[in-house]
C-alpha cells in the first residue's frame, strides 16, 4: 500500500470519526499499545492502517511482533506475543483475536496489567485483516483460533494452559473457539457477543437487524478495498462509496432492494450478500451456533452485557442453555453480568442515550472479573471469583445492582397486562389502555395502515449505526405521535413495580397482506411525559410457526417460512428481550405496537417475497388489525419481581 493511499484511508477515518462512527469497529477495548482509553470511551479504530513490524525498546515488556503462525491450511496469520520483561517463562497465556488491526487497540484491561499478573498475552489478526493472509471469514473463526491455541500450546514460553477473551466480534472469535473445545483452552470470556448468530446478531424475530449491519459492514471494509486487485482511482471511488453510505445515514440506508448495497459490490462486502441469502435459520447459521454445542464445551466461562447491548440475548441465552444443558464445571462455575449498558458505553457510567444512570453504573470488568477468573483458571489463586454471585444485574430505575443465583431471578411472578381501548388507540392520544382485569368489550380491535415506504423511525434501542442513530434511551414521543402506532398506557402507579427477566407479547392479529412485521415496545412514561423505550420485540409473521424438530430450541421457528391468509386471526407469540427495571410511583406502563422500525429493523414489503430482494414495486401498504376482546385478549406478561 503507498503512503498517498494510507494518507487517504487516515483522512476518511477521522472524518467518520468524526461523524460518530468510529465506534463501529466495536465495543470497548484498549486502543494503540503503550497508552490507555478509558473505558467511558469508545476506542477509534482505524482500520485503514496496515499492520507495520516494531522495535521498541521502552515497552514494559518483551514484544515479538507480526509472527506468521500457520493455519491447517497453510495460510499464515500475523500474530504479536507479549511476555513479561527479562523472563524466560513458561506463563500461562492470553488469546485475544481480532478484526480490527492489533496494532491499533489492546485487549480489555491492556496488556501491560495481564504481562505484570505473570502471563504471555497474544493477539491476532483475523484471516484476511490486516497483517494476516488469506481471505476474511466473517464469523467463521472456530478452525483459525484452535490452530493458534494448539500453536500456543507448543511455544517454550507457553506453559500451555490458555485463557482466551474478548467483546463483541472478538468475543465471537472466543465462543467460535470454544465451540471447538481445543484442549488447551482451560478458561474464557466472551463479552457483549452472540451465541446464536441467527437470533442474536443478525436478525430479531426473523427481521433483519438491518441498520447495525449495514453501518458495521461499511465502517469495516475500507481495509477490505486495499486488498482487492484494483487501481488507486477506482480504489479511492470504491472508498468513497463506503463513505457516502456513512456520512448519510440514516437516509442513505433507503436502498432498495436491500441486499444490492452498490457500496458492497465489486468485492468490497461480500459477507453482506451471505447474511441476507441467509434469511432462515438454515445450515449456514447453524453451523455457527454456539448453543448447540453447550453439552459438548468443557471451558468455563464468564459472559457480559447490557439491556441496550445489541447482542444482550448471546449472553442470557448463553447462560440459560448452560444452566439447562451444560457439562458440571461449566454449569457450576460460569458467570453473568448484566448492565445498563449499550454497545458502546459498555462497561462505563456514560449515558445511555438520554438517561444517566450515575456513576453506579460502571463495573471495572478487566479488574473485577476477567483478570481474577484467569488468574483462578490459569494460575492456581483464589481471588474470590468462584465465590461472586451467579449473576450480577443492575435494576434500572432503582439504579442499582442486584444479585442472582439464577437468570431470570427467583422470586418472579409473570404477570399479564391486557391491551384495550374503545376503538382508538393510535397514537398516544388516542384511548388505549393497558390493564391487570380483563378486555373491556367495550371495541373488539384497533386498526392501523402499515406503509413500507413511510415506516416508523427508529428511536434509539438495541443497535450499533455509531453517531448516526444514538442507540439507548431516547423518547418515543414523536413516534407515538403517529397513526400508524397503537399506544396502550396503564394507570399511573401508586407505588413502584418492578420486572426483571424476559418479557413477551401475545397479539391476535389479522392483516391485509401475505406477510408482515409485528414490533412491540415496552415503555415507561414519566409524570414529565417523557416516554422512555425500556425493551422491545419484533416478530415476522411468515416464521410464527415453531418446528418443535429444529436443531436449536431458540431459533427452530426460523427454518421455515409459512406465509399468512389475507384476513385470517392468527395469535403471534412475540419475544422482547430482557431487562430489569423499576417503574416508579407516579409513572405510567407504556406499550406500543407497530410494524416498522426503520432503519434498525429492514422494511417488510408486506408480500410473500425474499424481503431482501423486494423492489419499490413490491411494497404493498397493509392494514393491520389488533383484537383484545375476551375471547382474543392481546397482553404482555411482565416478570414483576418481588
Amino acid at each position: 500500500m503507498s503512503n498517498r493511499t494510507r494518507d487517504f484511508e487516515r483522512r476518511t477515518f477521522l472524518a467518520l470519526a468524526s461523524a460518530g462512527l468510529a465506534g463501529l469497529a466495536g465495543c470497548n477495548q484498549q486502543s494503540q499499545p503503550g497508552t490507555t482509553t478509558p473505558t467511558s470511551q469508545p476506542p477509534t479504530t482505524d482500520e485503514s492502517e496496515e499492520t507495520e513490524t516494531e522495535t521498541t525498546t521502552t515497552e514494559p515488556y518483551d514484544a515479538e511482533r507480526d509472527i506468521m503462525v500457520e493455519m491447517r491450511d497453510g495460510v499464515s496469520l500475523a500474530t504479536n506475543v507479549f511476555t513479561p520483561a527479562g523472563e524466560d517463562g513458561p506463563f500461562p497465556t492470553l488469546l485475544n483475536r481480532t478484526p480490527y488491526n492489533k496494532a491499533d487497540e489492546e485487549p480489555i484491561g491492556g496488556i501491560r496489567p495481564a504481562v505484570d499478573a505473570g502471563y504471555a498475552v497474544v493477539q491476532q489478526d483475523f484471516r484476511g485483516r490486516f497483517g494476516s493472509e488469506g481471505e476474511f471469514q466473517g464469523f467463521d473463526q472456530g478452525e483459525d483460533g484452535y490452530d493458534t491455541i494448539e500453536w500456543i500450546t507448543e511455544q517454550d514460553w507457553s506453559t500451555g494452559d490458555v485463557g482466551m477473551y474478548g467483546t463483541s466480534f472478538r468475543g465471537m472469535a472466543t465462543w467460535q473457539a470454544i465451540k471447538e473445545d481445543p484442549p488447551g483452552l482451560v478458561a474464557a470470556a466472551p463479552l457483549v457477543t452472540p451465541t446464536n448468530f441467527y437470533g442474536d446478531l443478525q436478525y430479531m424475530g426473523g427481521a433483519d437487524n438491518y441498520g447495525t449491519s449495514l453501518a458495521w459492514l461499511a465502517a469495516n471494509s475500507f481495509s477490505q478495498v486495499s486488498r482487492l486487485d484494483v487501481s488507486e482511482e477506482k480504489a479511492g471511488e470504491l472508498r468513497g462509496e463506503l463513505e457516502s453510505l456513512l456520512t448519510g445515514l440514516p437516509e442513505s440506508a433507503d436502498t432498495l432492494p436491500t441486499i444490492e448495497q452498490p457500496a458492497f459490490d465489486e468485492g468490497v462486502g461480500p459477507l453482506w450478500q451471505d447474511w441476507h441469502e441467509h434469511s432462515t435459520y438454515d445450515e449456514f447459521w447453524k453451523d455457527l451456533d454456539v448453543l448447540q454445542h453447550i453439552p459438548d464445551i468443557s471451558t468455563p466461562v464468564v459472559q457480559a452485557s447490557g439491556w441496550y447491548d445489541i447482542f444482550l440475548r448471546g449472553n442470557t441465552w448463553g447462560f440459560s442453555t448452560i444452566e439447562e444443558e451444560g457439562t458440571d464445571v461449566v454449569r457450576e462455575n460460569q458467570k453473568l453480568v448484566l448492565g445498563p449498558w449499550a454497545h458502546t458505553t459498555y462497561p462505563s457510567a456514560n449515558p445511555v442515550g438520554d438517561w444517566d444512570f450515575g456513576s453506579n453504573a460502571e463495573y471495572d470488568i478487566a479488574n473485577e472479573l476477567v483478570l481474577p477468573w484467569f488468574d483462578y483458571w490459569l494460575q492456581d489463586e483464589e481471588t474470590g471469583v468462584t465465590s461472586m454471585p451467579k449473576v450480577q444485574y443492575f435494576q434500572m430505575g432503582d439504579n442499582e445492582w442486584r444479585t442472582a443465583d439464577q437468570w431470570p431471578p427467583s422470586g418472579v411472578t409473570a404477570t399479564e397486562y391486557h391491551l384495550d381501548s374503545g376503538g382508538n388507540a393510535n397514537s398516544d392520544v388516542g384511548g388505549g389502555v393497558l390493564t391487570t382485569g380483563d378486555p373491556s368489550g367495550s371495541a373488539r380491535s384497533d386498526s392501523y395502515e402499515y406503509d413500507p415506504l413511510d415506516p416508523v423511525p427508529t428511536r434509539g434501542g438495541p443497535l450499533h449505526m455509531g453517531g448516526t442513530v444514538e442507540a439507548g434511551v431516547k423518547d418515543q414521543t414523536s413516534v407515538e405521535e403517529r397513526d400508524d402506532v397503537l399506544v396502550y398506557t396503564s394507570e399511573e402507579l401508586t407505588e413502584p413495580l418492578s420486572i426483571a427477566g424476559d418479557v413477551t407479547a401475545s397479539l391476535f392479529v389479522e392483516t391485509t397482506a401475505e406477510d408482515t412485521d409485528f414490533m412491540v415496545k415496552l415503555v415507561d412514561v414519566g409524570p414529565d411525559g417523557y416516554s422512555a423505550n425500556i425493551t422491545e420485540g419484533a416478530l415476522r409473521a411468515r416464521y410464527r410457526e415453531t418446528n418443535d424438530q429444529g436443531s436449536s430450541h431458540l431459533a427452530s421457528q426460523f427454518e421455515e417460512t409459512a406465509f399468512l391468509e389475507p384476513g385470517a386471526v392468527y395469535e403471534l407469540e412475540i419475544e422482547l428481550r430482557d431487562v430489569a427495571h423499576t417503574f416508579q410511583s407516579g409513572h405510567r406502563i407504556r406499550v406500543d405496537v407497530t410494524s416498522s422500525n426503520f432503519p434498525k429493523q429492514d422494511r417488510n414489503p408486506n408480500a410473500a417475497v425474499p424481503v431482501a430482494e423486494a423492489t419499490e414495486s413490491d411494497m404493498q401498504t397493509a392494514t393491520q388489525t389488533l383484537y383484545h376482546s375476551p375471547e382474543r385478549p392481546s397482553s404482555i406478561m411482565l416478570p414483576v419481581h418481588e
